[in-house]
C-alpha cells in the first residue's frame, strides 16, 4: 500500500504513487503489473504535484473519450520507444507518457488559483537549483524578491507548503536520489554535490525524508538492474 492505507491491485487501473512513497507490491497468480517512474518538475523545481490534488487512481474508462488510442497499445508502444537510442523515439517516449497521464490532469483539482506567486518565486527557486552545493542563507533568498527575511519565510512557507529551509533540504536530497540513481559516485561525494559536507548529517537527513537510507537507496537500483 502507500500513503498508509493498504491497495488492493485490480486489472485494468493506473495508480499514480506520490514521490518517495515507500510500495510493496504484490500480484495475484496470472495477473503482471508494471510500472513507470517520472518526475513533473516545473522551471525552478516546483513539483507539478504540489499544485494539483490528483487522483490515487483510474480505471480504463476514464480514457475513453480522452486519448484516441487504447492505453494498452500506448503502454506497449511507450515500452517499445523506451528501448530505442533513436532520437525522434525518444520524443515520441515523452508524448506518449504524457498521453498516459492526461486523464490524471483532466480530474486534478488546483491547489491554488492564484499562479502569480509563482512568477515572483521562480527566480527564487531557480536559484536553490542552481546553488544546492552552497550555504544558502535566507537572507539571500529575502533579497531576490525584496521582502524582509521574515515576511519572505512567511509568504515562502505560506505559497509553496513548508518552510525555506525544508524546501532547501527536500530539493538537496531530491538531487540526491537522482545522483544516487544515475551515477557511480560514492555517497560522501554526492553528499559534498548537493551541499552536505557531514555524511553522517546528510544520511540522517536522507533517511528522515525517504524512510530509507542513501545506501539501501542504490541496492534497490542494483537489485532492479539485475532482473
Amino acid at each position: 500500500g502507500f500513503g498508509g492505507s493498504p491497495i488492493a491491485l485490480t486489472p485494468g487501473t493506473f495508480y499514480l504513487v506520490p514521490a518517495g512513497t515507500m510500495l510493496l507490491l504484490r500480484s495475484s497468480p496470472g495477473m503482471d503489473h508494471y510500472w513507470l517512474h517520472f518526475m513533473a518538475v516545473l522551471p525552478g523545481g516546483v513539483d507539478l504535484m504540489r499544485l494539483l490534488r490528483l487522483p490515487a487512481s483510474l480505471s480504463l474508462l476514464h480514457y475513453a473519450g480522452v486519448v484516441s488510442h487504447d492505453p494498452q497499445s500506448i503502454w506497449n508502444r511507450l515500452l517499445a520507444c523506451h528501448r530505442s537510442n533513436f532520437g525522434a523515439d525518444r520524443i515520441e517516449l515523452q508524448s506518449l507518457f504524457l498521453l498516459l497521464l492526461t486523464p490524471f490532469l483532466k480530474e486534478a483539482v488546483p491547489l491554488w488559483t492564484d499562479y502569480r506567486w509563482y512568477e515572483r518565486f521562480l527566480p527564487v527557486l531557480s536559484y536553490i537549483d542552481a546553488h544546492l552545493n552552497e550555504n544558502i542563507p535566507i537572507e539571500v533568498l529575502a533579497e531576490i524578491v525584496h521582502l524582509n527575511p521574515n515576511y519572505f519565510s512567511n509568504l515562502f512557507s505560506d505559497r509553496i507548503g513548508e518552510s525555506p529551509r525544508r524546501y532547501i533540504s527536500r530539493r538537496r536530497i531530491d538531487r540526491a536520489q537522482i545522483l544516487l540513481w544515475t551515477t557511480n559516485k560514492a555517497v560522501k561525494e554526492i553528499a559534498s554535490d548537493v551541499g552536505y559536507g557531514d555524511v553522517a548529517y546528510f544520511s540522517r537527513i536522507f533517511h528522515r525524508m525517504t524512510g530509507i537510507t542513501a545506501g539501501r537507496y542504490r541496492e534497490q537500483r542494483e537489485r532492479l538492474r539485475a532482473t
